[in-house]
């Protein structure tokens, strides 16, 4: 392709809006395929609605589309709408779709030709050398140099209710899909006595403000697990930010923070409505601020809290469902007293708002990326995971120069993801970013989340910077072996490092940390460590487990051996079983929780699978499995279930048989999933795990030999020595070559 163009699936704010702002930013340089399968380009789900009583969540003043130009809606909304529109009204949605249409309208007719609405749905992308196939439920296929996709939210989660089929007549469980907020939606509502809507959050109250305007006008319940409403906008005095980099950095802390500022708020005549707006600027901030076990906390806990209201309807969980010809009756059991309620409607409509898991999310497009291992869920499973650019990271946590996201699928990386004051800042930073791709500028926008792709290393972008820890998993490909470095306040540890050890030090130095400490998580096998190098040249400690029979210089560690730098403390556990000497490092960020968030696994325990126990010869198989199950049982599944689990080894290591090609895990999920772990007895375990084992590689025992006494020094040249076999394999290779 001559043009340089951009596909975006989506043509709802955020769609049409990017659309629109890259052809503003580029001049027109840049072609667009805008996806969206509804005849009318920026209304979305939202702003779709034909009702006026619809309004904006959000004061006028705040709706600009343009981050640098504030007063643009408030103008817009003067000149086609109301003269006398004020900056604190909420003007209706239907309004506000027309706007969104005419912001990109005014680009397309500046620039065109520059922009084809593609009235169809994207199910799949593949990669064709450096562009974007992109096939539509039609069967028609698209080509495009990036694709971005702006899916806005999930559709609804379908809540279990027993005694509803899929053949339920009365039950309408997507009121968006149904098209609920055209005249055309539900038939005639007139004649209905009696509406239940499950879910008591804003959807209830557009549902229920639509089935007014179409003349129901019997009974309208709402039934929500705590009963309580949104609560209504109220002119209130302006409260200071209060928030800053040293606030609290747990859940409860920011919790008793807000508190205090409500009643501070209350005396001095504002209220709370005033501390939130406040907070609203940096939520992004607060979010990424927040360790991966706090937002877990937040979301288990406070967050349907802060979104409901203080108004009892019915509270309460749904307990059957039965249909017949004259209605629904619906049993509940009641939130206070416990006992079960009846109630008899004629219909029943899912009202619980956008669904919060992304594998759960009914979105093929979503799916298929998901399958392709083209992108991967948050650790929270809330959206895809992106970079703070908004380019997606894939199942081998690599970072994609292909596909990025925008919009709330990027919730588990920022929270505030779906109103439009922080979504136009993100069409507006990615439509600038994708500008600086086609004027061929784009290697300088990722340096901070992934090195050259001619380094033999990749850099795992889940880093954790700021008052924190600065965290780095690098994955060498060609022995499916991931090392890390982890640092705080200008200092750091390397963890289980490859062969080369110059990768690390460009790390460190870019980010301003001197390695002081080097783990050895075991006495790796399969290739050969730069441990030794790496002490030589930074002046660095090593650390290996007991019973290892290392006589490279270095500091033995035992159980409960606690090593601070910083704001960070990694505590070893002795979890011997693939070899006699496997330690496994439990992480705590002590600036943000006291309670650990990950665990440096070595080859104890692996993403779907456990590290084998018949390498080393010093014991027999079934021992060291024996040993296994008590570091697994004992030790790792101890620790919470969200705490992340970094193994030492991917997919294609022959230290596993089973080992998924992910790169982090949790240990929930691998409670559930790990097919090692989901074996109850330990005589069971040691059966499997000593049983159709492939063969060992001769060179492993030579391998970990040298990495016992330690291996010289590599020479200092330009070429890549990573992947180079160890001098004794190097020497099996020729041998067995000559035979």
């Amino acid at each position: 392709m001559s043009q340089f163009t951009v596909a975006i699936i989506g043509g709802g704010f955020t769609g049409a809006t990017l659309a629109a702002q890259l052809l503003r930013n580029s001049g027109g340089s840049v072609s667009v395929f805008l996806i969206e399968r509804s005849a009318r380009l920026g209304r979305g789900v939202a702003y779709s609605t034909e009702c006026e009583e619809h309004l904006l969540n959000v004061r006028a003043r705040n709706m600009s589309a343009y981050p640098d130009d504030q007063e643009h809606f408030l103008e817009w909304a003067r000149l086609n709408h109301a003269p006398g529109a004020s900056p604190d009204d909420y003007l209706p949605r239907p309004l506000y779709g027309q706007y969104v249409a005419s912001v990109l309208q005014q680009e397309v007719e500046r620039h065109p030709g520059r922009v084809v609405h593609v009235q169809d749905e994207a199910v799949s992308i593949a990669r064709v050398g450096e562009t974007a196939e992109i096939r539509l439920r039609s069967g028609r296929t698209l080509f495009a140099d990036k694709v971005v996709t702006a899916l806005g939210n999930f559709p609804p989660g379908d809540p279990r209710i027993p005694g509803r089929t899929p053949h339920s007549l009365r039950y309408v469980s997507n009121p968006w899909k149904s098209n609920l907020w055209t005249s055309s939606a539900l038939g005639d509502v007139s004649g209905d006595k009696s509406v239940l809507l499950v879910g008591s959050g804003l959807t209830s109250v557009d549902v229920a403000i639509t089935l007014r305007q179409r003349g129901f006008r019997g009974t309208i319940q709402i039934l929500s697990r705590r009963g309580l409403l949104p609560q209504a906008h109220k002119a209130t005095a302006p409260w200071p930010p209060f928030w800053t980099e040293q606030s609290p950095g747990t859940v409860r802390g920011l919790l008793q923070l807000i508190r205090t500022q409500v009643k501070a708020a209350e005396k001095a005549g504002s209220g709370w409505r005033a501390v939130i707006d406040s907070l609203r600027p940096f939520t992004q901030e607060i979010w990424r601020f927040l360790s991966f076990s706090e937002r877990r906390r937040f979301l288990r806990t406070l967050a349907s809290q802060i979104q409901d209201g203080q108004i009892e309807i019915h509270a309460g969980r749904i307990k059957t469902y039965a249909e017949d010809t004259d209605g629904v009756k619906v049993t509940y059991r009641a939130r206070e007293s416990g006992q079960p309620q009846q109630l008899r409607v004629d219909r029943v409509i899912n009202c619980t708002g956008p669904e919060n898991d992304c594998r759960k999310a009914d979105d093929p497009l979503l799916t298929n990326l998901m399958r392709q291992k083209l992108a991967r869920p948050d650790p929270l499973f809330s959206g895809l995971d992106v970079c703070p650019d908004g380019a997606l990271i894939d199942g081998y946590g690599d970072v994609s120069d292909l596909l990025y996201a925008i919009g709330p699928v990027r919730k588990g990386n920022l929270w505030e993801t779906i109103a439009v004051p922080e979504l136009r800042v993100q069409v507006s930073e990615l439509s600038r970013l994708l500008v600086t791709v086609d004027k061929g500028e784009h290697a300088k926008s990722k340096e901070n989340h992934l090195l050259s792709r001619t380094e033999p290393s990749v850099v795992f972008p889940h880093q954790r910077e700021g008052r924190g820890i600065y965290f780095e998993q690098f994955y060498l490909g060609c022995l499916a072996h991931a090392s890390y470095l982890l640092g705080s306040e200008g200092e750091a540890v390397v963890v289980d490092p490859q062969r080369d050890v110059d990768i690390y030090l460009k790390a460190a130095e870019r980010h301003g940390l001197r390695i002081h400490h080097i783990f050895e998580t075991h006495l790796h096998a399969d290739f050969v460590s730069g441990h030794q190098e790496l002490a030589a040249r930074t002046g660095a400690k090593i650390y290996i487990g007991p019973n290892g029979r290392a006589t490279v210089s270095h500091t033995e560690v035992h159980e409960g051996f606690e090593l601070r730098v910083g704001n960070m403390r990694i505590k070893v556990l002795e979890t011997p079983g693939h070899t006699p000497e496997s330690i496994c490092l439990v992480v705590t960020d002590e600036g943000k929780s006291p309670d650990p968030w990950a665990v440096l696994t070595g080859d104890t325990l692996f993403l779907g699978d456990v590290g084998r126990p018949d390498l080393p010869k010093t014991h027999a198989p079934e021992v060291l499995a024996g040993m296994l199950y008590d570091s697994l049982h004992t030790k790792l599944l101890k620790l919470a279930n969200d705490v992340i689990v970094y193994p030492a080894h991917g997919a294609g290591s022959l230290c596993g048989r089973n080992i998924r090609a992910e790169r982090s895990s949790t240990i929930g999920t691998e409670r559930l999933t790990n097919y090692a772990l989901q074996i109850e007895s330990k005589e069971e375990f040691i059966r499997q795990l000593t049983t159709n084992l492939p063969p060992r590689p001769e060179y492993f025992p030579h391998d970990a030999q040298i990495n016992r006494t330690g291996a010289p020094a590599l020479p200092r040249n330009p070429i890549d020595r990573t992947c180079l076999p160890s001098p004794r394999e190097h020497d099996l290779r020729q041998s067995r070559s000559r035979r």
